[in-house]
């Protein structure tokens, strides 16, 4: 795996963290100034990885579709 991606995944897992509400997978790449392609992938990783969860609530995406809001674990 690249390094860049292990530093994403912190950078990711950090500021859902810091959201008390949780953040959607585009509210993180917003917040981190990077590509939703670069962030999305490392949101599944967390999240295999049992890291972050789903949570029941929905919000939507720049794209106007219903995305997942993510917490911590």
């Amino acid at each position: 795996m690249l390094p860049r991606a292990g530093t994403l995944r912190d950078q990711v897992l950090r500021f859902i963290k810091s959201c008390a509400s949780g953040a959607t997978a585009d509210e993180a790449a917003d917040a981190l100034r990077e590509s939703i392609l670069a962030i999305r992938p490392r949101v599944t990783e967390l999240s295999k990885q049992g890291l972050i969860v789903e949570t029941e609530q929905r919000r939507r995406n720049v794209s106007g579709r219903s995305a997942i809001v993510w917490r911590a674990a």
